[in-house]
């Protein structure tokens, strides 16, 4: 019996399939299959993200302020929400999974730190896993936002979701494919294994998880002891990246501001070349001034 039908809110193309619920830290993330020749899944958040829980909604005897109960963070997280759909995990064929990240890592780790999520939730090397920074696209508004020091917050949740169904397709996959119960399948560096130690690898398996059609379930995420026993150390440097630890590279702190130099004689930008302070011999020049030639 194939599943019903669900899109997300004011998506009516009829491409998405299967949804799942996952619940995370009170909030529920509705996710969905797009169609295509690999396992695509995105998600978007359900009704009950938007309604407070119970003991939030409870009466408080004072007045609060309002820093008690909202931050700049939670603002900008709930700016973020409506476009939670246009996110999208996807696992190749090749057995990379990719991720387009909806922010600008400017240098502070964001894009390795959601290699790491999903490396975990779905047991691949961190290696293997793709986040390039993703287009600017009109429909993503404020979720292309990049500040507030909350894109983790804001994002790990639903990426998780993401990862965790992705992950539970592709062992049912395995064992349809391997013709054994699913709960005798798991998964270990990007490899769907059973009990005999048959293994397929998970570029194998997702076309097959994309048109797997299965019930409706919530696929829970990792426990934090899974996630300590999968710890990992992860070395963050691109081809610059040793500049970062020895000096070497070059940022808006290191590089001589562009000064506009003024010709004494009339006021006007003077077009010469610079150089720095000048010397006893040079022309008079108060110190720390670039000073244009004569």
């Amino acid at each position: 019996m194939a599943s019903p039908t669900h899109a997300p809110p004011g998506d009516r193309s009829g491409r998405h399939r299967a949804t799942k619920s996952i619940e995370i830290d009170r909030r529920r993330f509705l996710t969905y299959l797009v169609s295509g020749a690999t396992l695509t899944v995105a998600t978007y958040a359900g009704v009950e993200a938007l309604a407070p829980s119970s003991a939030s909604a409870a009466p408080i005897p004072s007045g609060p302020h309002p820093i008690d109960f909202q931050d700049l963070g939670d603002i900008l997280i709930a700016a973020y929400r409506p476009t939670f759909n246009l996110m999208r995990l996807e696992v190749l064929e090749n057995g990379k999974v990719r991720f387009e990240l909806p922010r600008t890592d400017v240098g502070t780790g964001i894009s390795t730190a959601m290699a790491m999520v999903i490396a975990d939730e779905m047991d691949v090397p961190v290696e293997n896993v793709e986040v390039p920074m993703s287009d600017a696209r009109p429909e993503l508004l404020f979720n292309m936002l990049t500040g507030g020091s909350c894109t983790l917050r804001a994002l790990i949740p639903p990426v998780r979701a993401l990862a965790a169904v992705a992950r539970g397709r592709l062992v049912a996959a395995a064992a349809n494919m391997l013709d054994v119960p699913p709960g005798t399948i798991r998964t270990l560096d990007g490899y769907a294994v059973d009990d005999e130690g048959r293994q397929i690898a998970f570029g194998d398996l997702s076309s097959v998880a994309a048109q797997l059609d299965l019930p409706l379930e919530d696929v829970p995420v990792k426990t934090s002891a899974e996630e300590i026993a999968h710890a990992r150390a992860v070395l963050e440097a691109g081809a610059s990246g040793v500049g970062m630890v020895d000096g070497a590279m070059v940022d808006d702190v290191h590089l001589r501001m562009a000064q506009a130099l003024l010709d004494r004689a009339d006021g006007r930008p003077a077009r010469t070349h610079l150089r720095g302070p000048a010397h006893r011999s040079g022309p008079l020049c108060r110190p720390r001034t670039l000073c244009a030639s004569p």
